[in-house]
Protein backbone atom coordinates (compact mmCIF):
# COMPACT_ATOMS: atom_id res chain seq x y z
CA UNK A 1 0.00 0.00 0.00
CA UNK A 2 1.27 3.46 -0.89
CA UNK A 3 1.39 5.76 2.13
CA UNK A 4 0.75 9.47 1.79
CA UNK A 5 2.99 11.87 3.66
CA UNK A 6 3.99 15.50 3.71
CA UNK A 7 7.20 17.07 4.95
CA UNK A 8 7.82 20.74 5.70
CA UNK A 9 11.21 22.26 4.90
CA UNK A 10 12.68 25.45 6.22
CA UNK A 11 13.79 28.19 3.88
CA UNK A 12 17.38 27.18 4.54
CA UNK A 13 16.83 23.73 3.07
CA UNK A 14 18.35 23.61 -0.40
CA UNK A 15 16.40 22.49 -3.43
CA UNK A 16 18.61 19.41 -3.82
CA UNK A 17 18.41 18.48 -0.13
CA UNK A 18 14.63 18.70 -0.17
CA UNK A 19 14.37 16.46 -3.20
CA UNK A 20 16.94 14.06 -1.78
CA UNK A 21 14.98 13.66 1.49
CA UNK A 22 11.71 13.34 -0.36
CA UNK A 23 13.05 10.60 -2.60
CA UNK A 24 14.57 8.66 0.29
CA UNK A 25 11.29 8.83 2.24
CA UNK A 26 9.43 7.62 -0.81
CA UNK A 27 11.89 4.77 -1.26
CA UNK A 28 11.49 3.65 2.37
CA UNK A 29 7.70 3.80 2.29
CA UNK A 30 7.40 1.90 -0.98
CA UNK A 31 9.95 -0.66 0.17
CA UNK A 32 12.39 -0.10 -2.67
CA UNK A 33 16.07 -0.87 -2.39
CA UNK A 34 18.84 1.53 -1.42
CA UNK A 35 20.35 1.15 -4.89
CA UNK A 36 17.11 2.45 -6.38
CA UNK A 37 17.28 5.42 -4.04
CA UNK A 38 20.86 6.12 -5.01
CA UNK A 39 20.02 6.05 -8.71
CA UNK A 40 17.29 8.62 -8.22
CA UNK A 41 19.43 10.81 -5.99
CA UNK A 42 22.27 10.82 -8.56
CA UNK A 43 19.75 12.12 -11.09
CA UNK A 44 19.09 15.12 -8.84
CA UNK A 45 22.30 16.69 -10.05
CA UNK A 46 20.96 16.75 -13.58
CA UNK A 47 17.53 18.04 -12.53
CA UNK A 48 19.03 20.76 -10.38
CA UNK A 49 21.48 21.75 -13.10
CA UNK A 50 18.85 21.94 -15.81
CA UNK A 51 16.43 23.95 -13.67
CA UNK A 52 19.01 26.45 -12.46
CA UNK A 53 20.41 27.00 -15.91
CA UNK A 54 17.03 27.46 -17.55
CA UNK A 55 16.21 29.93 -14.78
CA UNK A 56 19.62 31.60 -14.88
CA UNK A 57 18.18 34.14 -17.30
CA UNK A 58 14.71 33.98 -18.76
CA UNK A 59 16.03 35.37 -22.04
CA UNK A 60 16.80 32.69 -24.66
CA UNK A 61 20.28 34.11 -25.20
CA UNK A 62 21.54 32.71 -21.91
CA UNK A 63 19.80 29.37 -21.76
CA UNK A 64 22.64 26.90 -21.40
CA UNK A 65 24.53 25.15 -18.66
CA UNK A 66 27.38 26.99 -17.03
CA UNK A 67 30.46 24.76 -17.46
CA UNK A 68 32.22 26.10 -14.35
CA UNK A 69 29.64 24.32 -12.20
CA UNK A 70 29.03 20.99 -13.85
CA UNK A 71 29.51 17.41 -12.78
CA UNK A 72 29.51 14.81 -15.51
CA UNK A 73 28.62 11.99 -13.13
CA UNK A 74 30.49 8.91 -12.07
CA UNK A 75 33.04 7.91 -13.22
CA UNK A 76 33.36 11.02 -15.39
CA UNK A 77 33.50 14.03 -13.06
CA UNK A 78 34.73 17.39 -14.31
CA UNK A 79 33.91 20.22 -11.91
CA UNK A 80 35.15 23.62 -13.03
CA UNK A 81 36.45 21.99 -16.18
CA UNK A 82 36.64 25.19 -18.22
CA UNK A 83 38.04 27.55 -15.60
CA UNK A 84 41.52 27.48 -17.12
CA UNK A 85 40.38 28.95 -20.46
CA UNK A 86 41.02 32.69 -20.45
CA UNK A 87 40.42 34.12 -23.91
CA UNK A 88 39.41 33.46 -27.51
CA UNK A 89 42.89 32.32 -28.50
CA UNK A 90 42.84 29.72 -25.72
CA UNK A 91 39.49 28.44 -26.99
CA UNK A 92 40.63 28.19 -30.59
CA UNK A 93 43.84 26.46 -29.55
CA UNK A 94 41.89 24.03 -27.36
CA UNK A 95 39.50 23.20 -30.21
CA UNK A 96 42.39 22.59 -32.60
CA UNK A 97 44.23 20.35 -30.12
CA UNK A 98 41.04 18.52 -29.30
CA UNK A 99 40.36 17.68 -32.92
CA UNK A 100 43.76 16.08 -33.33
CA UNK A 101 43.69 14.29 -29.97
CA UNK A 102 40.22 12.83 -30.43
CA UNK A 103 41.08 11.69 -33.94
CA UNK A 104 43.04 8.82 -32.41
CA UNK A 105 40.13 7.55 -30.27
CA UNK A 106 37.90 5.12 -32.09
CA UNK A 107 37.58 1.79 -33.86
CA UNK A 108 38.59 0.85 -37.37
CA UNK A 109 35.04 0.76 -38.74
CA UNK A 110 33.40 3.80 -37.13
CA UNK A 111 33.25 6.97 -39.21
CA UNK A 112 31.23 9.96 -40.35
CA UNK A 113 30.97 10.08 -44.14
CA UNK A 114 30.06 12.95 -46.45
CA UNK A 115 28.12 12.16 -49.62
CA UNK A 116 27.98 14.83 -52.31
CA UNK A 117 26.28 15.03 -55.73
CA UNK A 118 29.64 16.16 -57.16
CA UNK A 119 33.35 15.71 -56.53
CA UNK A 120 34.49 18.37 -54.03
CA UNK A 121 37.17 20.80 -55.18
CA UNK A 122 38.10 22.95 -52.18
CA UNK A 123 39.58 26.37 -52.86
CA UNK A 124 43.30 26.92 -52.53
CA UNK A 125 42.80 28.76 -49.26
CA UNK A 126 41.59 25.59 -47.57
CA UNK A 127 44.11 23.02 -46.45
CA UNK A 128 43.46 19.43 -47.38
CA UNK A 129 41.17 17.73 -44.88
CA UNK A 130 40.92 13.98 -44.22
CA UNK A 131 37.25 13.84 -45.23
CA UNK A 132 35.66 10.60 -46.40
CA UNK A 133 33.70 11.91 -49.40
CA UNK A 134 31.73 9.79 -51.86
CA UNK A 135 28.79 10.25 -54.20
CA UNK A 136 25.22 10.13 -52.92
CA UNK A 137 23.67 6.76 -51.96
CA UNK A 138 21.57 5.15 -54.67
CA UNK A 139 18.26 6.06 -53.02
CA UNK A 140 19.16 9.76 -52.92
CA UNK A 141 20.79 10.22 -56.31
CA UNK A 142 17.85 12.29 -57.52
CA UNK A 143 19.04 15.13 -55.27
CA UNK A 144 21.29 17.50 -57.20
CA UNK A 145 22.10 20.17 -54.61
CA UNK A 146 22.01 18.24 -51.33
CA UNK A 147 24.85 16.83 -49.22
CA UNK A 148 24.31 13.85 -46.91
CA UNK A 149 26.25 13.25 -43.67
CA UNK A 150 26.06 9.65 -42.46
CA UNK A 151 27.01 8.54 -38.95
CA UNK A 152 28.30 4.96 -38.92
CA UNK A 153 29.05 3.07 -35.71
CA UNK A 154 26.54 0.19 -35.72
CA UNK A 155 27.95 -1.69 -32.73
CA UNK A 156 27.20 1.33 -30.50
CA UNK A 157 23.97 2.55 -32.14
CA UNK A 158 25.97 5.18 -34.01
CA UNK A 159 27.39 6.75 -30.83
CA UNK A 160 30.16 9.22 -31.63
CA UNK A 161 33.69 8.14 -30.83
CA UNK A 162 36.49 10.69 -30.61
CA UNK A 163 37.52 9.90 -34.16
CA UNK A 164 33.99 10.52 -35.40
CA UNK A 165 33.81 13.88 -33.61
CA UNK A 166 37.01 14.95 -35.37
CA UNK A 167 35.65 13.73 -38.71
CA UNK A 168 32.42 15.68 -38.19
CA UNK A 169 34.49 18.81 -37.53
CA UNK A 170 36.49 18.16 -40.72
CA UNK A 171 33.30 17.79 -42.77
CA UNK A 172 31.88 21.06 -41.45
CA UNK A 173 35.16 22.77 -42.35
CA UNK A 174 34.87 21.43 -45.89
CA UNK A 175 31.24 22.56 -46.21
CA UNK A 176 32.27 26.05 -45.06
CA UNK A 177 34.37 26.41 -48.21
CA UNK A 178 32.52 28.64 -50.72
CA UNK A 179 33.69 26.42 -53.57
CA UNK A 180 31.71 23.59 -51.98
CA UNK A 181 28.64 25.11 -50.35
CA UNK A 182 27.80 27.43 -53.27
CA UNK A 183 26.87 24.29 -55.23
CA UNK A 184 24.50 23.11 -52.49
CA UNK A 185 21.15 24.13 -51.06
CA UNK A 186 20.71 21.61 -48.24
CA UNK A 187 22.48 19.09 -46.02
CA UNK A 188 20.93 15.96 -44.48
CA UNK A 189 22.23 14.43 -41.24
CA UNK A 190 21.34 10.78 -40.73
CA UNK A 191 22.59 7.54 -39.19
CA UNK A 192 23.11 4.16 -40.80
CA UNK A 193 21.56 0.82 -39.89
CA UNK A 194 18.18 2.24 -38.88
CA UNK A 195 19.51 4.32 -35.97
CA UNK A 196 20.24 8.04 -35.76
CA UNK A 197 22.76 8.55 -32.91
CA UNK A 198 23.11 7.48 -29.27
CA UNK A 199 25.31 10.43 -28.25
CA UNK A 200 28.94 10.08 -27.22
CA UNK A 201 30.53 6.63 -27.15
CA UNK A 202 30.90 6.17 -23.38
CA UNK A 203 33.25 3.22 -23.81
CA UNK A 204 35.85 5.53 -25.32
CA UNK A 205 35.03 8.36 -22.91
CA UNK A 206 35.55 6.26 -19.79
CA UNK A 207 38.91 5.01 -21.02
CA UNK A 208 40.38 8.19 -22.44
CA UNK A 209 38.51 11.28 -21.16
CA UNK A 210 39.41 10.93 -17.50
CA UNK A 211 40.55 14.47 -16.71
CA UNK A 212 38.88 17.84 -16.71
CA UNK A 213 41.12 19.02 -19.56
CA UNK A 214 40.12 16.06 -21.73
CA UNK A 215 36.45 16.58 -20.97
CA UNK A 216 36.75 20.28 -21.75
CA UNK A 217 38.46 19.49 -25.04
CA UNK A 218 35.64 17.22 -26.17
CA UNK A 219 32.97 19.72 -25.14
CA UNK A 220 34.82 22.57 -26.82
CA UNK A 221 35.14 20.70 -30.08
CA UNK A 222 31.50 19.61 -30.24
CA UNK A 223 30.06 23.02 -29.36
CA UNK A 224 32.35 24.66 -31.91
CA UNK A 225 31.46 22.08 -34.57
CA UNK A 226 27.70 22.35 -34.07
CA UNK A 227 27.90 26.15 -33.93
CA UNK A 228 29.68 26.20 -37.28
CA UNK A 229 27.27 23.61 -38.65
CA UNK A 230 24.30 25.84 -37.84
CA UNK A 231 26.06 28.80 -39.45
CA UNK A 232 26.42 27.02 -42.79
CA UNK A 233 24.47 28.85 -45.52
CA UNK A 234 22.50 25.64 -46.12
CA UNK A 235 19.14 24.27 -45.02
CA UNK A 236 19.86 21.39 -42.61
CA UNK A 237 17.59 18.39 -42.04
CA UNK A 238 17.98 15.65 -39.43
CA UNK A 239 16.46 12.33 -40.55
CA UNK A 240 15.81 10.44 -37.31
CA UNK A 241 15.32 6.68 -37.36
CA UNK A 242 15.44 4.30 -34.39
CA UNK A 243 16.45 6.75 -31.71
CA UNK A 244 18.28 9.97 -30.91
CA UNK A 245 19.54 9.75 -27.32
CA UNK A 246 21.61 12.19 -25.28
CA UNK A 247 24.14 13.83 -27.55
CA UNK A 248 22.25 12.39 -30.51
CA UNK A 249 19.22 14.45 -29.50
CA UNK A 250 21.51 17.47 -29.28
CA UNK A 251 22.72 16.80 -32.82
CA UNK A 252 19.10 16.80 -34.01
CA UNK A 253 18.44 20.20 -32.42
CA UNK A 254 21.36 21.64 -34.39
CA UNK A 255 19.39 21.17 -37.63
CA UNK A 256 16.78 23.52 -39.09
CA UNK A 257 14.29 20.69 -39.64
CA UNK A 258 13.78 17.26 -38.12
CA UNK A 259 11.88 14.46 -39.81
CA UNK A 260 11.31 11.38 -37.70
CA UNK A 261 10.39 7.79 -38.46
CA UNK A 262 7.06 6.72 -36.96
CA UNK A 263 8.59 4.32 -34.39
CA UNK A 264 11.64 6.43 -33.52
CA UNK A 265 12.23 8.00 -30.10
CA UNK A 266 14.04 11.15 -28.97
CA UNK A 267 15.32 11.29 -25.40
CA UNK A 268 17.52 13.72 -23.49
CA UNK A 269 18.97 11.19 -21.05
CA UNK A 270 21.59 13.48 -19.50
CA UNK A 271 19.69 14.11 -16.24
CA UNK A 272 19.76 10.38 -15.46
CA UNK A 273 23.55 10.61 -15.45
CA UNK A 274 23.59 13.69 -13.24
CA UNK A 275 24.54 16.06 -16.07
CA UNK A 276 23.02 18.65 -18.36
CA UNK A 277 23.41 18.83 -22.16
CA UNK A 278 27.02 19.69 -22.94
CA UNK A 279 26.90 20.37 -26.69
CA UNK A 280 24.51 23.33 -26.66
CA UNK A 281 21.41 21.20 -27.11
CA UNK A 282 19.64 22.55 -24.03
CA UNK A 283 19.60 26.11 -25.37
CA UNK A 284 18.53 24.99 -28.82
CA UNK A 285 15.73 22.86 -27.35
CA UNK A 286 14.52 25.89 -25.38
CA UNK A 287 14.20 27.87 -28.59
CA UNK A 288 12.39 25.06 -30.39
CA UNK A 289 9.81 23.97 -27.80
CA UNK A 290 9.77 26.78 -25.19
CA UNK A 291 10.94 26.95 -21.59
CA UNK A 292 8.29 24.78 -19.91
CA UNK A 293 8.51 21.96 -22.42
CA UNK A 294 12.32 22.11 -22.45
CA UNK A 295 12.45 22.01 -18.65
CA UNK A 296 10.19 18.96 -18.52
CA UNK A 297 12.04 17.06 -21.26
CA UNK A 298 15.49 17.79 -19.82
CA UNK A 299 14.62 17.10 -16.18
CA UNK A 300 12.53 13.96 -16.63
CA UNK A 301 14.46 12.33 -19.50
CA UNK A 302 11.05 11.63 -21.01
CA UNK A 303 10.94 9.44 -24.11
CA UNK A 304 9.49 11.54 -26.91
CA UNK A 305 7.55 9.58 -29.50
CA UNK A 306 7.28 10.75 -33.09
CA UNK A 307 3.74 12.05 -32.63
CA UNK A 308 4.65 13.82 -29.39
CA UNK A 309 7.66 15.40 -31.10
CA UNK A 310 5.35 16.61 -33.86
CA UNK A 311 3.02 18.25 -31.34
CA UNK A 312 5.95 19.91 -29.56
CA UNK A 313 7.33 21.28 -32.83
CA UNK A 314 10.43 19.16 -32.21
CA UNK A 315 9.66 17.28 -35.43
CA UNK A 316 8.42 18.71 -38.71
CA UNK A 317 7.24 15.51 -40.36
CA UNK A 318 6.66 11.85 -39.47
CA UNK A 319 7.37 9.16 -42.05
CA UNK A 320 7.06 5.38 -42.27
CA UNK A 321 10.20 3.52 -43.28
CA UNK A 322 10.15 -0.26 -43.18
CA UNK A 323 13.08 -0.50 -45.60
CA UNK A 324 16.13 1.54 -46.58
CA UNK A 325 14.43 2.37 -49.88
CA UNK A 326 11.36 3.72 -48.10
CA UNK A 327 13.54 5.80 -45.78
CA UNK A 328 15.46 7.32 -48.69
CA UNK A 329 12.20 8.05 -50.50
CA UNK A 330 10.84 9.89 -47.45
CA UNK A 331 14.02 11.95 -47.15
CA UNK A 332 13.97 12.80 -50.86
CA UNK A 333 10.34 13.84 -50.63
CA UNK A 334 11.00 16.27 -47.77
CA UNK A 335 14.27 17.65 -49.13
CA UNK A 336 13.07 17.89 -52.74
CA UNK A 337 11.54 21.40 -52.53
CA UNK A 338 14.81 22.78 -51.12
CA UNK A 339 16.89 20.91 -53.68
CA UNK A 340 15.22 22.43 -56.75
CA UNK A 341 15.30 26.12 -55.82
CA UNK A 342 17.76 28.46 -57.49
CA UNK A 343 21.35 28.37 -56.20
CA UNK A 344 21.89 31.03 -53.56
CA UNK A 345 18.24 31.27 -52.53
CA UNK A 346 18.63 28.72 -49.77
CA UNK A 347 21.82 30.29 -48.45
CA UNK A 348 20.28 33.75 -48.34
CA UNK A 349 17.13 32.58 -46.58
CA UNK A 350 19.09 30.40 -44.16
CA UNK A 351 21.40 33.26 -43.24
CA UNK A 352 18.47 35.62 -42.71
CA UNK A 353 16.59 33.21 -40.44
CA UNK A 354 19.75 32.36 -38.49
CA UNK A 355 20.89 35.95 -37.95
CA UNK A 356 20.56 35.80 -34.16
CA UNK A 357 19.76 32.17 -33.59
CA UNK A 358 22.96 30.48 -32.53
CA UNK A 359 25.36 29.98 -29.65
CA UNK A 360 28.94 31.07 -29.67
CA UNK A 361 31.64 30.17 -27.20
CA UNK A 362 32.90 32.99 -25.00
CA UNK A 363 36.15 31.99 -23.38
CA UNK A 364 35.70 34.00 -20.23
CA UNK A 365 35.11 30.91 -18.14
CA UNK A 366 34.03 29.14 -21.32
CA UNK A 367 30.46 30.32 -20.97
CA UNK A 368 28.45 30.99 -24.09
CA UNK A 369 27.00 33.98 -25.76
CA UNK A 370 24.79 34.48 -28.77
CA UNK A 371 26.44 35.18 -32.07
CA UNK A 372 25.07 38.31 -33.70
CA UNK A 373 25.13 36.68 -37.08
CA UNK A 374 25.83 33.39 -38.79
Amino acid sequence: MHAKFSVSFSKRTSFESALRIRIRLKIRILGQSDSSANRQVVGLRGVRGVRSRLSWRRSPVAVSWRPNDVTIGRPLQYRGMFSFINDEQDRDALVARSRETLRELGKHDDHVALHLPFSPTPSGTKEALPVRSTRLPSGLKSLQKTAVLEIHNPSARNALSGKMMAQLADIVSLLEDPEVHRKLNAVVLRGTGGWFCAGADLRVARQELNSREAGAAMGALMVDTLTRFRRLPLVSIAAIEGGAFGGGAELATACDFRIIENDAVIQFVQSRMGVVPGWGGGARLYKIVGRQNALRLLCTAEKISSQHALRLNLADEVFNATTETASSAAISSFVGPFDIIAPGSASGSSGLCSMTNDLRLNCSGFSRREACCQ
